[in-house]
């Protein structure tokens, strides 16, 4: 069964819901638990110089907006995009461990997080090798239907 254009733009809606979920959860509804927990990873976080620690924020802040653009493209079907999207992708695993040497999550935001990237690899997977690379192919003005 072949998926449509429709279909394929709900999964990159759902990736961000996940996203945005996750981040509430992460910072409205953690329980007393995780709190301490963080706190003390938190005092771990003076291992990184301020210099080195304000280049990785600037370094993710441009991630963030590459992957924006990405998703923007991505639903426009725009061929560059895909190829944006797996390159954000690569490049901000490692950067993502350089920023938060111990990230404490309870488990619904777990849960989120690990949906949300089991299905980017779902999407990067649709992109290149089902026939939903078809879409990506057109650069015509019929990649608006």
């Amino acid at each position: 069964m072949a998926i449509s254009k429709q279909q394929f733009r709900l999964l990159i809606v759902a990736e961000i819901l996940l996203g945005v979920a996750a981040t509430v959860f992460t910072f409205y509804w953690q329980s007393p638990v995780v709190e301490k927990v963080q706190a003390f990873a938190d005092s771990l976080e003076g291992l990184l110089s301020p210099d080195w620690y304000v280049a990785l924020m600037g370094t993710a802040i441009l991630l963030l907006i590459v992957y924006v653009v990405a998703l923007i493209g991505l639903i426009l079907f725009r061929n560059w995009a895909r190829w944006l999207y797996v390159i954000d992708m690569v490049v901000a695993f490692p950067v993502i461990f350089y920023i938060v040497p111990v990230a404490v999550e309870g488990p619904l935001e777990t849960m989120l997080l690990t949906m949300g990237e089991m299905l980017s690899g779902a999407i990067i997977a649709l992109m290149f090798f089902s026939p939903v690379s078809k879409f990506f192919q057109r650069e015509a003005s019929t990649n608006y239907q």
